[in-house]
Formats: C-alpha cells, structure tokens, sequence
C-alpha cells in the first residue's frame, strides 16, 4: 500500500504522549511510554488520515526500531506523520 502525503487542511492525527515509572507488585520497576490517539483534536477522517492510520496499523508492530528518538514528555502533543520511508511522531503545539 502506498501513502502520499499532500498539503491539505486537516488536523492530523493528534496524539498525547504517556511516560511513567512505576513499581510492580514484584518489587520490579517498570516504564511504560507511548502515544495515545485523541479523536477531539485530531482530523475526522479524510481520506489520507484514514489511509495513514490503517497503513500505521499494519505495518508499525512489524519493523518499528522507534518512533520518536528523544523521551517522550508525559502529557506533550504529538502528530503521526510518514515520510514515504517510516513512520515518526513529532512533537506538536497545543491549539
């Protein structure tokens, strides 16, 4: 499947970030990070953000190395974008 990605005036796919340590009942420490889609801020479904979301879906758990190089802020925004090559978020401004 093949993305192209054109100038058009939506949202994006708007996501926020999570980062948080904590203790597991094992006496373990654990991080959890990732990104978490908000539907209220994000494009409502045109055809290239549905195509970017699907073609994300598929392919993301198979070859992801990362998806963003630096920690992830906890509670910062971020858009789901692909460059023809991979997919990456970067960070984005509160609106």
């Amino acid at each position: 499947m093949k993305v192209t990605i054109s100038k058009h005036n939506c949202k994006g796919l708007v996501f926020r970030g999570y980062n948080s340590v904590f203790k597991k009942s094992s006496g373990n420490f654990e991080q959890r990070q990732g990104f978490m889609l908000l539907k209220r801020k994000s494009c409502t479904g045109c055809d290239q953000c549905r195509g970017l979301l699907d073609f994300a879906n598929d392919c993301l758990c198979d070859y992801v190395d990362s998806l963003y190089e630096k920690p992830i802020k906890d509670g910062g925004l971020y858009k789901l974008t692909y460059d023809g090559d991979d997919f990456f978020f970067v960070e984005a401004k509160e609106e």
